[in-house]
């Protein structure tokens, strides 16, 4: 029993892809990533260009409300309430306190969305402390609640330099920073006023409510020690504070000094806008960018489709021509396969191919007729041939010894008056 010898696979065919899904492949590959680099370099710009300009208006309100605010009735303020009162977080008995309030609802109704708020410094021990707030005032039950009755011996809310409109100042808008912590984000690291617990009755305004700071409590319980530096810059200069995140959002801040008629620094501004504006912008840019790309994009791609088309077709003609061509049809005329109105490289080659294949026909006609004479010649050699190994031979010798003499006999006559000779 014979072993059978290893019958060798089969080759795998070879995948075979295209020029056209090749041109294709490459162009979509190199259009992705363009449009997603553009989506995303046009989204942060826009973000960043109106970040920057949200930090800027900010900055200038800040600044603005600085120089509103009576340096004079800070300093007149602080010598007659010298201490932090958590039985009286809102003094609203004192003239220059409800001013103070005053302003800060000016900045609200002229910036709806910010938390502007009042802070100064302990010469002697360099501490920060709160003087009024925006949501401390706004409380229910504080100094500039619409529904507070004025206290016994002291102005009606509102009645600062900057009074609010008839009615009471603005509520906050819905879903926005509100006072109190059932009507918006506290004022935490992200307002300026921080969380304090709640410490009971306050006296004629109310108790005290979460989330909310009053006079004179430090700033240190309040926020965190990066943006307590930079509120400590703001006593210095005008300042923005790079945008933060805490419980109640993202924001960013700036602040300014107050400054007295000879240049002394008595407390600072500081203002609050919450971020959610630019997720807006963010999201408004999606909504807009992201179609118009994606819109570009599919042009793209079926513009490099027509386009690889068009390209590609000559080259499948020629393929297919050139294919015929090399199964021994030379007579094709490559001009018709490749007609076109502007000659191009294509046509150069089309007309090359059909220049290669007239040399081939021609070439491949000689070798035939060379062939054919050739064989001829074999023939007669090899006939030659036959016929010398046939004359050469002894047999044949004999045989035409025998016939020679045969000849001779044939050729000479018989004497006369004579026999025959004998054989």
């Amino acid at each position: 029993m014979t072993d059978a010898s290893p019958v060798d696979a089969a080759p795998r065919p070879k995948v075979r892809f295209g020029l056209r899904i090749k041109l294709l492949v490459a162009f979509a590959a190199a259009l992705t990533l363009m449009f997603a680099v553009l989506s995303v370099f046009t989204i942060t710009y826009v973000t960043d260009a109106a970040q920057a300009k949200i930090q800027a208006d900010i900055q200038q309100t800040a600044s603005g409300t600085a120089l509103a605010v009576n340096a004079n009735g800070v300093v007149q303020l602080l010598s007659e309430l010298p201490n932090y009162d958590p039985e009286n977080p809102y003094p609203t008995t004192n003239e220059q306190y409800l001013k103070f309030g005053s302003e800060l609802f000016h900045v609200r109704e002229l910036v709806p969305q910010a938390r502007p708020y009042l802070y100064g410094v302990d010469p002697s021990t360099g501490e920060l402390f709160w003087i009024a707030t925006w949501e401390g005032l706004a409380s229910p039950g504080g100094a500039l609640d619409p529904g507070t009755p004025p206290p016994a011996g002291g102005p009606a809310p509102g009645g600062g330099p900057n009074p609010p409109p008839a009615g009471g100042p603005n509520p906050p808008p819905a879903g926005g920073p509100g006072p109190g912590p059932s009507a918006g984000p506290a004022a935490g690291p992200s307002a300026g006023p921080a969380p304090a617990p709640a410490t009971g009755p306050t006296g004629p305004t109310g108790a005290q409510e979460v989330g909310l700071v009053g006079y004179r409590e430090p700033v240190s319980a309040s926020v965190d020690s990066e943006r307590l530096a930079r509120m400590q810059d703001g006593l210095q200069a005008p300042i923005g504070q790079s945008p933060f995140t805490n419980e109640d959002g993202s924001w960013i801040a700036a602040y300014a000094p107050v400054t007295g008629p000879d240049g002394t620094v008595v407390a600072a501004v500081g203002v609050d806008y919450p971020l959610s504006y630019l997720e807006d912008v963010r999201s408004g840019a999606v909504r807009v960018v992201v179609p118009l790309l994606l819109a570009g994009y599919v042009l793209l791609l079926i513009l490099v489709l027509v386009v690889s088309t068009w390209l590609t077709r000559p080259l499948k003609r020629l393929t297919v021509a050139t294919t015929r061509i090399a199964e021994g049809e030379y007579d094709l005329d490559l001009s018709e396969v490749l007609k076109t109105r502007f000659p191009d490289e294509m046509a150069v080659l089309a007309e090359s191919f059909s220049r290669m294949a007239e040399k081939v026909r021609i070439r491949e006609r000689t070798l035939t007729q060379q062939v054919k004479q050739l064989r001829v010649e074999i023939d007669a050699a090899k006939r030659e041939q036959a016929v010398a190994e046939i004359t050469e031979s002894d047999y044949f010798a004999s045989i035409a010894a025998k016939a020679d003499a045969m000849r001779r006999r044939n050729d000479d006559p018989p004497a006369e008056g004579g026999e025959e000779p004998q054989g």
